[in-house]
């Protein structure tokens, strides 16, 4: 009896151990090995018109009910043409429905204001973004103004779009899908963003968009930002419809 107990408990253990190892096996490599933003990329070409987001992860900022006309659009601090400031980042979105309670960024519009800045020039698709600590808390100089923002600022990686600004014949971005820097957790479906000790961590963290310049994306376009998500070891199962169709806008910076 006593034998027959061991071996059990032996082959018990050793089937534990092969589908424990299969699991590890089946999680990705978390960031995706060479994992990076778009290169090359022209920033000012990026926030040249409003990008309309089509899909998301939730956030505490911005919760499922949030998730109707969500609008970003990015203004040079500076002035036209100026980025030396960095940018206001106004959001947008409306509550509960499509023309429902408006939600924004903006400052002029009764919002928290946001700004972006770039802290490598020479990685101009790598911004940071965080509160907006107004005229004498912004430097002229790029990568100083990033240093100062508060604990707070959060990573803003355009990983991809679907052109490429050292193509002879571009003329600008029509697509491009956003993270907050490298997708560190694992899902078995891909990598997430975020920080696996929850917290305000990741609160800052926690972030992936598909952008498009059209207000309601085509099935093409959607089939696009799909693929190269895919290609890029994202997991999107995280992402969320965000409803476009019929939205106005109303008051939107």
């Amino acid at each position: 009896m006593g034998k027959t107990l061991l071996v059990c408990l032996v082959i018990l253990l050793a089937s534990a151990s092969t589908i424990l190892g299969r699991e590890l096996l089946a999680q990705p490599t978390c960031p995706p090995p060479g994992f990076s933003s778009a290169k090359p990329f022209d920033l000012t070409s990026y926030i040249s018109a409003p990008w309309y987001v089509q899909k998301q992860v939730t956030t505490t900022y911005t919760p499922e009910n949030f998730l109707y006309c969500v609008r970003a659009n990015y203004i040079p601090i500076a002035g036209p043409g100026d980025l030396s400031k960095g940018v206001y980042v106004n959001n947008y979105s409306n509550k509960d429905r499509v023309n429902g309670l408006a939600a924004t960024t903006s400052k002029a519009q009764g919002g928290f204001q946001l700004y972006a800045t770039v802290p490598d020039d020479a990685v101009p698709s790598q911004l940071q973004v965080g509160p907006y600590l107004g005229d004498n808390g912004v430097t002229t100089a790029v990568s100083s103004a990033s240093a100062k923002m508060s604990g707070e600022a959060a990573n803003y990686w355009v990983v991809a779009t679907d052109s490429s600004s050292a193509d002879p014949k571009f003329e600008g971005y029509e697509w491009a899908i956003i993270t907050t820097g490298p997708p560190t957790i694992p899902s078995g479906n891909g990598c997430r963003t975020g920080s696996a000790d929850g917290g305000i961590a990741d609160v800052a963290q926690r972030g992936f968009w598909w952008f498009t310049r059209k207000q309601v994306a085509t099935a093409e376009t959607l089939e696009a930002l799909r693929a190269k998500s895919l290609e890029l070891g994202l997991d999107l199962g995280v992402l969320q419809d965000v409803q476009q169709a019929g939205c106005d806008y109303s008051g939107a910076p």
